[in-house]
């Protein structure tokens, strides 16, 4: 049996291992568009003269909501270093879990904003297509990552009623 946790457990450092990889290649990846945003802004608007004065406002609607996500992701580390450390159930993960939540919540409204202001200044936009995807995607994270928050924090409660109860 105790055989069994040890691998257990190595299998679960493992996986963590793999997921702080993934979600720092997910955060160079994302600061990296960021970056290449600028200069794609420029020759969007170079291609396009007529929209060319949207330029900045997308911009910074585009950064807001890459800045949101990043910020969600930077948050996961915290997460799986509570994950690693046994403390799963914990205030810091939930708290954590739910400023991630909130942040996805909160890329919702810049991208509301770029659909009006896309429909208001170009017609027939495809964009507004992608953003609706990527609205419907924010409104699913927030969602799963409040409950989750909601499941650790009902957790944290069994564990410290199971501790007070020994």
């Amino acid at each position: 049996m105790q055989n069994h946790l040890i691998k257990t457990n190595r299998f679960s450092k493992v996986l963590i291992g793999f997921l702080s990889l993934g979600m720092l290649g997910i955060v160079l990846i994302t600061m990296l568009i960021s970056y290449n945003l600028i200069f794609f802004s420029h020759e969007v608007a170079k291609e396009n003269p007529e929209v060319a004065y949207m330029r900045i406002p997308v911009l910074i609607i585009s950064e807001l909501i890459i800045g949101l996500f990043l910020i969600a992701c930077i948050l996961s580390f915290g997460v799986l270093f509570n994950y690693w450390k046994n403390r799963i159930f914990s205030k810091s993960s939930v708290v954590l879990l739910r400023i991630m939540s909130l942040c996805f919540a909160l890329i919702i409204i810049p991208c509301v904003v770029l659909i009006i202001y896309t429909m208001q200044n170009v017609d027939g936009s495809i964009t507004n297509l992608w953003v609706n995807f990527g609205i419907v995607i924010s409104f699913v994270a927030a969602c799963i990552f409040a409950l989750i928050s909601n499941l650790v924090e009902q957790g944290l409660k069994y564990k410290e009623e199971n501790e007070l109860t020994i």
